[in-house]
């Protein structure tokens, strides 16, 4: 299913006979369609988590599909952002321009300083993006936009920061944020990750081992999917700083 409007988001919905239990906004990154999240959006809604893919290229306007979602009756809540690349800095800025609808965001693979720089050749980028050869060809199939190795426009991190070297700013929205971050990210070292995940404030930060850029969607997607439906369950029950399943000392 797919919702009409000039953005194209894509739709998944929960099993039939089962209570949606939230819905999640996938924000896109750079050059990507809705259809590069058809895994994440499929494994997402067998968990009756409602999920709507939206792209964030240049032209496209995610700020009127999310206020168009939460202006819905029929938007099931709770309603959190998950951005990938550019898009987890459109979600962090959503989010504070709606603080009372958002009730926690996901920010995964934020890009690195270095793309401010000059772009990438094509295949370079999508290398440095995942190591999983299924996506890999996702990725080379439905990444037809100019802008898939484009630099991020420094005006983007600035805003979203709040200061042009990423230096902690105050997030307008206190809502809970997830970070989920490659460790091996050549695109955006962790290191340098961390501080800008801090800047917006996160509340915690996953280190996917061996990750890579895009780790919603790269090797370990479905240990990334299962620490995200974790935090939504946390936070569909209004405490998501505390978890659900913890290991006893033996």
């Amino acid at each position: 299913m797919s919702l009409t409007t000039t953005a194209s988001p894509l739709t998944w919905i929960e099993p039939a006979g089962i209570s949606p239990r939230a819905t999640v906004i996938v924000l896109a990154g750079r050059g990507e369609t809705p259809e590069v999240y058809e895994r994440f959006g499929k494994r997402l809604s067998h968990d009756a988590f409602r999920v709507v893919a939206v792209p964030t290229s240049e032209g496209d306007v995610p700020d009127e599909v999310v206020a168009t979602l939460l202006a819905d009756a029929a938007t099931i809540r709770p309603v959190v952002l998950v951005g990938s690349d550019i898009g987890a800095l459109h979600a962090r800025r959503i989010a504070d321009a709606h603080p009372a609808e958002i009730a926690a965001v996901v920010l995964a693979g934020i890009p690195g300083q270095r793309h401010t720089g000059g772009a990438r050749d094509l295949t370079e980028e999508i290398q440095a993006r995942t190591a999983c050869p299924n996506h890999q060809r996702v990725l080379g199939t439905a990444a037809r936009s100019a802008l898939f190795a484009a630099p991020v426009a420094w005006g983007l991190i600035e805003n979203a920061l709040g200061s042009p070297d990423h230096a902690p700013g105050t997030p307008a929205a206190q809502v809970p944020v997830l970070a989920i971050h490659g460790e091996a990210d050549t695109i955006s070292p962790l290191g340098e990750a961390t501080e800008a995940y801090r800047g917006l404030g996160a509340t915690e930060v996953s280190v996917v081992r061996d990750g890579l850029h895009d780790v919603l969607n790269d090797l370990t997607h479905r240990s990334v999917a299962a620490t995200i439906v974790l935090f939504l369950e946390r936070v569909r029950l209004g405490d998501p700083g505390h978890p659900l399943i913890a290991p006893v000392a033996l």
